[in-house]
């Protein structure tokens, strides 16, 4: 496993991602992203793009990479990572809707796919996104629901929700990605 596809979606967890791809780098992981376009409200895809060739629906930053980006993306890919994964992406990943570059890459690859949620614990207690996260799960995509005490920015006060794994944790989860030999 070298190539490393993150998709970030619309959770206030983005803000991290350049963190998460310098620590893949540090690790001798290739990296490139999709940002979806709630993602890109959160941080701009330039920012990401000083990190890792970036994605959307209407562009991509640093790469010419394909004409059609989500089957050459997903091609690229040994694993596909979901950092932050926000209830929107889970719901459509869940019922199968493609309808950005990103849904559209996780129908599309062949590589394991792992779902890291972010989100405050009263969107992850709702029916419709623990339905869409046993559909994954029954598609074989692991996803890691790390409750913990997290900021909300609704309350604005810490309580339990759904956060980004720390990045020894995330360590952990890529070198159990490979012993289980899942890419």
């Amino acid at each position: 496993m070298k190539n490393v596809l993150l998709i970030g979606t619309g959770s206030i967890g983005i803000v991290n991602l350049p963190s998460f791809i310098i620590e893949l780098k540090k690790l001798n992981f290739s990296c490139k992203c999709i940002l979806t376009h709630s993602a890109a409200e959160f941080v701009p895809e330039k920012t990401i793009g000083y990190f890792a060739d970036t994605f959307t629906d209407d562009k991509s930053i640093g790469s010419t990479f394909a004409r059609i980006p989500h089957i050459a993306l997903g091609s690229w890919a040994d694993i596909v990572m979901v950092l932050p994964a926000s209830a929107n992406t889970i719901n459509k990943m869940g019922y199968g809707i493609a309808d950005n570059l990103a849904t559209l890459t996780v129908i599309s690859t062949r590589a394991p796919i792992i779902v890291f949620p972010n989100m405050e614990k009263t969107i992850a207690d709702q029916d419709i996104v623990k339905e869409s996260i046993v559909k994954l799960e029954q598609r074989n995509i692991r996803v890691i629901q790390n409750v913990n005490e997290g900021y909300s920015t609704s309350s604005q006060k810490f309580e339990e929700s759904l956060v980004l794994p720390t990045f020894e944790q995330f360590r952990v989860i890529l070198e159990t990605a490979k012993e289980e030999t899942i890419v």
